[in-house]
């Protein structure tokens, strides 16, 4: 009698797919093909039944088949019959291993077989299923992402048991993901790991996967898919490698528009999903190629620049359409949209960037919504290269001129964004209401807000607000008065204020964007804080939070709602929570590179910690904060400068105290800043420089100027924390 053959390693991240196999077979299936791509672990599944194993990696004929099952089941010759008997007597399961090339033939073989069982099973493992009576498929995909990661450590320690696992633990999620979770692949990269290590892997894995090593069909990923491809007809082979243009997923219209296969498209994405070679992504259901795949079948691509244009042409139109979908829907569905295309719609940038830079502004335009929401790099990167491509008289350039000075505005150069924003105005048609003629009225309104000059902010909003009206575009009629709420707070008409700001929060609700009221939930918090009013500051933080619990999304603004959380905390006192916020502000803003944001938490920090009497640690924090805000034109910079002084002047640094004053001013003059907190702060400075005691001013109406007479108190009395 045969005897099943040893089982090899442990099986890693299976159990789910072990159990749904061993669950067919207990229901009396008789025949089971495992299905999957090459080198997703179809032999290795099927090897943990303990089967008895019919090897077809070699066989060529049905022929070869019969042979192959009789030297496996210690048969002089093997029938249909025979083997039925041998296998029902027994009780077997038989194992036909690397089927996909006789696929046909096999499938006679074992759908007559398994018609005459009693018994015991047949388990096929195939790139593609047999087509017969009385099949049963059941589909392996990759792994998991965490399955992946556990085989890849499993395997690397075995080859360097020095590996310091979690140290790696970013690097080998990463060429995981790389690897699309392909188990072989895995397998391979952590026996190549032990000499190059993950991190120089992970790097080396971005070239492509020449890294890894070569061996046989089933020991090396690029030669298991150039077999694969090699079972393709010419038709076939030449429509993957069309495919492969795709970074992401995609749908059948697409891969119709793109590809020249046209009508022919629909029958040969399905013959290339039957062969194991397309697939879908199970979060958004689209067709899609594992990287690998991708990557092998682009070496076969002909004309790329012909494919790579209607490629361009395809996604430039759903940038169109995304935009469409912003105005009828919101930003929320707007952005699930750019994320289901991003890939694509990035990958159509770079080429339409050096070849038809029109195409270029409108991918820029429907990637712009999440770029702006949380990769202000990527988006200054991608506008400055399509401005180093556009000639300087194109029509849409002042389109990207402005995100480019949005750009620099977010990283805290708002002198700078300015001048982009005027050079973008001055180019535009302002007599006719359009997106950019609204986006660029905003853009001006927020950098006078920064210099105090809140009359020309109220006629920027006003007129973005008329523009955006005319245009019937709900959320930035919302935005705009919200914008319009900010200033009329700062200039102390806070019932006007609140009035704009429930016509904000209307408007969202009437558009049904929940991105959008949470926004302006969250701006409500900070009208509420610098009204002192701190319950209702807290119940619209709260509100916020539950409605951006409905998408968990990384947007900029929701960093600064981390920030008006510290601002309640700060102005009421409870400076340890308060620090807690602005560690995690900082934290969040480091990620997405948004600078506005670290410079206003590194001053917060600066000024909480002085409270609590860490001065160095608080000096640090507000000398980074100007640091971060040198070029930008934000009260912060000022009031940044002015507690530093107050520092300085308590630890009797006179000169440096001085100097400090005359910056905090100096900045407080060009800027046009006026505000309670300096009034409060400086004259104190001023004192402490030249060694006299000074007398504190007790503001009551500004929490901020509140606060500053707090800290110059304390530092008058030599930096001591209140009791």
């Amino acid at each position: 009698m045969p005897q099943p053959r040893p089982r090899p390693s442990p099986l890693i991240g299976r159990e789910r797919e072990l159990a749904e196999l061993r669950g067919l077979l207990a229901d009396e299936h008789r025949l089971v093909t495992v299905t999957g791509p090459g080198g997703v672990g179809k032999s290795r599944l099927a090897s943990e039944l303990g089967g008895i194993l019919v090897p077809l990696a070699e066989a060529r004929s049905r022929a070869d088949i019969e042979a192959a099952t009789s030297r496996a089941l210690d048969m002089r010759s093997a029938s249909v019959s025979s083997i039925a008997r041998r296998v029902s007597g027994g009780k077997l399961t038989l194992v036909f291993d690397d089927a996909e090339h006789l696929a046909a033939e096999l499938g006679e073989l074992a759908g007559a077989i398994a018609a005459e069982l009693e018994r015991g099973h047949l388990v096929v493992t195939s790139r593609v299923s047999l087509g017969v009576d009385g099949e049963t498929r059941l589909e392996l995909r990759p792994l998991a992402e965490r399955a992946a990661m556990d085989l890849f450590i499993a395997r690397a320690v075995v080859a360097d048991s020095y590996l310091d696992v979690e140290a790696a633990l970013d690097d080998i999620r990463a060429i995981a993901l790389r690897l699309d979770c392909l188990p072989l692949a895995i397998e391979l990269a952590a026996a190549r790991s032990s000499v190059l290590g993950p991190a120089e892997l992970r790097l080396r894995l971005e070239e492509g996967l020449g890294v890894l090593p070569a061996g046989g069909r089933h020991h090396d990923v690029r030669a298991s898919i150039e077999w694969s491809l090699s079972q393709l007809d010419d038709d076939e082979r030449d429509f993957l490698a069309e495919l492969s243009v795709f970074r992401a997923g995609f749908s059948e219209d697409a891969a119709v528009e793109v590809t020249s296969a046209g009508e022919r498209a629909p029958a040969l994405l399905a013959s290339l999903a039957d062969k194991s070679l397309l697939g879908t992504r199970e979060s958004t259901q689209q067709l899609a190629l594992l990287s690998a795949i991708r990557e092998v079948a682009g070496t076969h691509l002909g004309d790329a620049d012909l494919v790579r244009e209607r490629h361009a042409r395809h996604y430039a139109e759903q940038a169109r359409a995304i935009e469409k979908l912003r105005r009828r829907s919101g930003l929320e569905r707007a952005l699930s949209s750019i994320r289901t295309h991003y890939d694509d719609m990035r990958f159509a940038f770079g080429w339409a960037t050096e070849h038809e830079p029109e195409l270029a502004v409108d991918l820029l335009l429907g990637l712009d919504p999440l770029l702006s929401a949380n990769a202000i790099g990527k988006r200054r990167q991608l506008s400055d290269e399509l401005l180093a491509a556009l000639p300087i008289d194109h029509a849409r350039r002042p389109v990207v001129v402005r995100i480019a000075g949005e750009c620099l505005e977010l990283q805290g150069d708002s002198k700078a964004a300015e001048e982009l924003y005027l050079q973008a105005f001055e180019a535009t048609d302002m007599s006719e209401p359009s997106l950019l003629a609204g986006r660029l009225h905003i853009n001006l309104a927020n950098t006078c807000s920064y210099r105090s000059d809140y009359q020309g902010a109220l006629e920027h909003y006003g007129s973005a607000s008329r523009i955006f009206e005319a245009l019937e575009h709900l959320e930035y009629q919302s935005l705009a008065h919200t914008n319009t709420a900010s200033i009329l707070r700062k200039l102390g008409q806070v019932g006007q204020a609140q009035t704009h700001y429930q016509q904000a929060l209307e408007l969202a609700e009437k558009l049904g964007d929940w991105m959008r009221i949470a926004l302006t939930l969250g701006f409500g918090a900070e009208l509420f804080t610098a009204a002192g009013d701190y319950a209702r500051a807290r119940t619209a933080l709260e509100q916020s939070r539950q409605v951006r619990a409905m998408f968990d999304r990384k947007h900029l603004r929701f960093v600064l709602q981390h920030f008006d959380a510290g601002e309640i905390e700060r102005f009421e006192g409870n400076y340890a929570a308060a620090e807690q916020l602005y560690r995690e502000t900082l934290e969040q803003a480091e990620e997405l590179g948004y600078g506005m944001g670290m410079g206003g938490a590194h001053f917060a920090l600066g000024a909480v910690l002085a409270t609590t009497d860490r001065l160095p640690e608080a000096r640090y924090h507000l000398e980074r904060s100007i640091e971060l805000l040198s070029s930008s034109t934000w009260a912060w910079l000022a009031l940044a400068r002015a507690y530093l002084a107050l520092l300085q002047g308590a630890a009797g640094d006179g000169e440096a105290c001085r100097q400090s004053i005359a910056a905090a001013r100096r900045v407080a003059e060009v800027s046009n800043i006026a505000t309670g907190a300096l009034e409060v702060a400086l004259p104190v400075a001023e004192a402490l420089a030249d060694g006299t005691r000074p007398i504190v001013a007790q503001p009551a109406d500004d929490p901020e100027a509140r606060f500053a007479g707090l800290l110059a108190e304390l530092m008058v009395a030599g930096g001591s924390p209140p009791v």
